[in-house]
């Protein structure tokens, strides 16, 4: 999903901002947050056979992971463009 995004944004791989991959990162990670909450609501409520209101379900399945996955998508913002610098060179090295 990141990858479909940068692609649509950068067709010409010349860079994006690190504030646009953080953007990117925050989007889909709530299409992450989204899907999983909803799937523990269905779980939880028709295949389990107990009670969770959709509130309850936004507290276990993303609020203890948040703070940490926000942080993963402003590292990965920053270290992911100097990365890809140094993989774009490194097989040349071996030559």
């Amino acid at each position: 999903l990141v990858g479909m995004l940068v692609d649509r944004l950068d067709p010409q791989r010349k860079g994006l901002k690190p504030w646009q991959l953080v953007l990117v990162n925050f989007l889909a990670l709530a299409v992450v947050y989204t899907l999983g909450v909803a799937w523990l609501y269905v779980i939880k409520n028709f295949y389990a056979g107990s009670s969770l209101t959709f509130v309850k379900a936004i507290q276990f399945g993303m609020l203890p992971f948040l703070v940490n996955d926000s942080l993963y998508c402003v590292v990965a913002a920053l270290i992911g463009p100097r990365l890809r610098k140094i993989r774009s060179t490194w097989p040349n090295e071996l030559k």
